[in-house]
């Protein structure tokens, strides 16, 4: 066993550090065990990225919902507020690599705990982008996850741009080796957002002017 008291101040700092960071992640997974039961592509990870993302956010839409690992990854995280989270999806699996099918059910039985929190706009995200307006006009956070070429992240991001508010965060997904979603970032995105974070498949920013 190790006498923690006889080590070096900076390893003492070091080990508490650490010990601290395995706590955070322990609670963090507790409160996630609604999203880490879903089938998804989301890393464990990038799960504990938009749980904390998602602390005092209190309008949230993301585009591509798939079973709702993220929905409630988003639900989970503490919010004094009330919540709405906005998905937005086909549920049709257009684009996955499973292949066509109706995920609509499984996302419902997945997210049924926080069914008071989650709005589904079923549809084409720019299709029910003027759905949105009916229950808001400005949005905390956006998550961008839906096709992955450089037209349709483009029209994701010309569609709900105007939603998001300086201090709002977006996020977008399969940046690791999708080169749309690498694109519309470089050339739209990082212009009028700071305070940038990434994972290899996942990058954020927030707002600092109106895009």
């Amino acid at each position: 066993m190790i006498q923690i008291f006889s080590l070096p101040i900076f390893l003492i700092k070091r080990k508490m550090t650490h010990i601290r960071k395995k706590i955070d992640k322990a609670f963090d997974l507790a409160l996630l065990r609604d999203s880490l039961r879903c089938q998804s592509h989301l890393t464990i990870e990038e799960r504990r990225v938009l749980f904390k993302l998602a602390t005092n956010k209190s309008q949230i839409v993301e585009i591509g919902s798939y079973q709702g690992a993220s929905a409630c990854c988003f639900a989970a995280a503490p919010n004094p507020s009330l919540k709405s989270i906005y998905c937005i999806d086909t549920w049709t699996n257009e684009g996955m690599t499973e292949g066509p099918r109706d995920t609509w059910m499984q996302f419902r039985k997945n997210t049924i705990r926080y069914s008071s929190k989650i709005i589904p706009l079923r549809g084409w995200s720019v299709d029910v982008a003027d759905q949105l307006l009916l229950y808001t006009t400005k949005i905390d956070l956006l998550f961008i996850d839906g096709a992955h070429d450089f037209m349709s992240v483009k029209a994701d991001w010309d569609h709900f741009k105007g939603f998001l508010d300086i201090g709002s965060i977006v996020i977008f997904h399969d940046i690791g080796w999708a080169e749309g979603v690498k694109s519309v970032i470089t050339r739209e995105v990082d212009n009028c957002t700071d305070n940038h974070g990434s994972l290899p498949n996942m990058w954020w920013g927030t707002i600092v002017s109106k895009p």
